[in-house]
């Protein structure tokens, strides 16, 4: 059985890292795996260890540039895939001639988040769905926000590769290499863009620097951060950190105590999933998917958006209860194992892709 899947770039980012997750979890089955692309500027180191067959299908000076519906098409006609996989608006659009002319089944993936207002013409996800044979969202909340056609919508929950949290570096090295001499680490890991809520983050870091001198917060993602480091008060500076994309993030990331996310909108936050699978407790934003990944109060602590200050209070509750971070942590760990494993996420979508074979 072979899979197109179609996705606008692999640059760092929530559902270009489930992608990967996901074609490591298939790279091992009896799936053959192609893919294509818009942009070949490629974050992920470990892509290239896949050795999966890739298209790239640029698009020149418009964004919106209609001779990738015909690319695409071509693409397909020639390689004959079994089904085509997308994920994103983009690549879900120009993915219909192919589908409705060759008549090979369209899983949509575009479902990754759960927003309170959704986007209205072309590149909305309701002028894709009639064409989509099966639609997947990564939470229920994302399903009901988009009001996704029930009989052929179905969730299945990211999955992670625990074996990259096997493969990290001490922690002294981390410290040493990142500049910071703290005992209590604080991160937050996301793209700095209108999506995630930096703003908040830095406003309790500075609530909480302003009683905890020996703290570090870190601010980790790609994307242009100036902005936001100016929201960092002056006293502050050494210890509110921005060390740009990391490729080894997940040695980062276990430096920390706690991770945080703040957000306007999210389905099941990959970052979240990382930081509570090497056992660290988390405190998020209520809204999305997010519900669905953290249990209150047992794996970390669910807040109100745009609340710097309760952010704070939770901050400082767990890095003042050290044994009951660590619990929270063990569970929160234990959560990832049982729900949220690669292993579980790939079975249900090859599950899904047989379903398919049988009629393609």
């Amino acid at each position: 059985m072979k899979v197109l899947f179609f996705i606008e770039s692999l640059k760092s980012g929530g559902k270009e890292r489930l992608l990967i997750e996901l074609l490591k979890g298939l790279s091992n089955n009896n799936i053959e795996c192609e893919l294509v692309i818009t942009d070949k500027d490629i974050s992920y180191t470990e892509f290239e260890k896949l050795k999966v067959k890739t298209y790239c299908i640029e698009r020149e000076k418009f964004k919106k540039d209609i001779r990738l519906f015909y690319k695409f098409y071509q693409i397909c006609r020639r390689t004959k895939p079994d089904i085509i996989h997308v994920w994103g608006n983009v690549s879900a659009l120009y993915s219909i001639p192919a589908k409705v002319i060759l008549n090979i089944p369209l899983v949509n993936n575009q479902i990754i988040d759960a927003p309170n207002k959704l986007l209205s013409g072309l590149l909305s996800h309701r002028t894709t769905f009639p064409f989509s044979d099966l639609i997947i969202a990564n939470s229920q909340a994302g399903l009901l926000a988009y009001n996704s056609p029930l009989k052929k919508s179905i969730v299945i929950y990211n999955g992670l590769d625990l074996a990259r949290i096997r493969k990290i570096k001490k922690p002294n090295d981390v410290k040493l290499e990142l500049g910071i001499k703290s005992n209590n680490i604080v991160g937050m890991l996301a793209t700095f863009s209108t999506a995630k809520d930096y703003k908040t983050y830095i406003r309790s870091a500075n609530i909480i620097l302003n009683k905890f001198e020996d703290a570090t917060f870190l601010c980790l993602g790609s994307g242009d951060s100036s902005s936001f480091e100016q929201l960092v008060d002056s006293q502050h500076k050494e210890r509110v950190l921005f060390p740009g994309f990391i490729h080894d993030i997940e040695s980062v990331l276990n430096i920390c105590d706690i991770g945080v996310l703040a957000t306007y909108t999210e389905g099941i936050s990959m970052a979240l999933m990382e930081f509570m699978a090497l056992g660290k407790p988390v405190i998020a934003t209520k809204g999305g998917g997010t519900k669905e990944l953290v249990c209150h109060g047992e794996t970390g602590f669910l807040v109100s958006q745009k609340s710097p200050k309760e952010i704070a209070l939770k901050i400082e509750y767990l890095l003042k209860r050290k044994e009951e971070a660590v619990k929270m942590g063990g569970l929160g760990k234990k959560r990832i194992n049982e729900v949220f494993s690669l292993k579980k996420m790939t079975e249900e979508y090859i599950s899904v892709y047989k379903t398919f074979g049988l009629h393609s």
